[in-house]
């Protein structure tokens, strides 16, 4: 005899499990957990390395005409300072970018990062311990890792850093600034900005 009764005793089961899965079940729902901030620390995953930034949003700010070597050409002024040449009403700047290796103070001269606007920091008020275990992967790859903040890596051999950051660029693109750290403070920045011709493979 066909067990007619086990499509719906399957479809009970199904609609209980739904029933008790909690939002972190879901990358979807995680989003909705994250919020910008203006400082943030990133730390590496042995904890050796630490990167602090801080970002404001400059108000109020002067558009002035600026000689170029094809004329003129409008820049933005922040505190009598002319602004990075990427800047516009709405993005931030970067205040700080402070280094710690073992606890000893990495200095970055600013000439690295002081040209740069429009990052942002994202953070989730997740708790993420509170996601269960079979989910973690999800939570950190789906999720955490797409969010908008910097990330500090040291290198196998233990000799460098690697700090990405990801911003939001016009056009619904997006950039990547690079930048590998010695202990001696020797820096090398490195931008990525996919094409359009890459987005439309």
């Amino acid at each position: 005899m066909r067990p007619v009764f086990s499509v719906h005793l399957l479809v009970a089961i199904l609609i209980s499990a739904s029933s008790t899965l909690s939002a972190e079940d879901y990358p979807d729902e995680w989003w909705d957990s994250v919020k910008e901030v203006n400082e943030f620390t990133a730390v590496s995953q042995e904890g050796r390395l630490k990167l602090t930034v801080a970002l404001i949003d400059p108000e109020p700010v002067v558009e002035k005409m600026v000689k170029g070597p094809n004329g003129d050409f409008p820049r933005h002024e922040y505190q009598g300072k002319l602004l990075p040449l990427d800047f516009y009403p709405g993005r931030k700047l970067l205040t700080k970018f402070e280094l710690r290796w073992d606890g000893k103070l990495i200095p970055v001269e600013e000439r690295f990062w002081n040209d740069l606007a429009g990052f942002e920091v994202e953070i989730s008020t997740v708790d993420p311990k509170s996601i269960p275990i079979e989910n973690r992967w999800r939570f950190k790859h789906e999720f955490s890792l797409q969010m908008l903040q910097p990330r500090i890596i040291l290198s196998a051999e233990g000799g460098t850093v690697l700090i990405e950051w990801v911003k939001r660029e016009d056009g619904d693109s997006q950039s990547t600034t690079r930048w590998i750290v010695t202990k001696s403070g020797t820096v090398l920045r490195h931008r990525d900005w996919p094409s359009w011709e890459d987005e439309d493979l």
